[in-house]
């Protein structure tokens, strides 16, 4: 075969191939970027951490509250929990890594909960 068949031969597979290989790509680079959002994620709940610790004024905290969760981590997600780890910034100016989430009980309350990480 001469060089100038091969070419043809390549452009016209490829004018027929090319539209599926574009869905497909055009799919699997739809999918990679859609991002599932949660009502509520390590971001969000992070205002009513520090309103809460406000409140309660907690002894392992010093009686002191959390002001900042700096380096949030998701450990898991779903629609009924979210679990993240995090740094927290303490009134005092000390820092602590911190364990902290919502998830929903029996009675479909949303409950809070936040605990320093050993």
């Amino acid at each position: 075969m001469n060089n100038h068949f091969k070419l043809y031969l390549v452009l016209f597979l490829s004018i027929f191939t090319y539209p599926l290989l574009s869905d497909e790509l055009i799919k699997q680079r739809v999918i990679s970027d859609v991002e599932i959002e949660y009502e509520y994620n390590c971001d969000s709940i992070v205002l009513m951490v520090i309103e809460d610790t406000r409140e309660r004024k907690l002894d392992w905290l010093g009686n002191n509250s959390i002001e900042q969760i700096y380096e949030r981590e998701i450990q898991s997600i779903q629609d009924d929990k979210v679990d993240c780890n995090g740094v927290a910034l303490i009134s005092n100016g000390s820092k602590l890594k911190i364990n902290y989430g919502m998830y929903v009980d029996e009675l479909n309350a949303r409950i809070l909960y936040y605990q320093s990480k050993l």
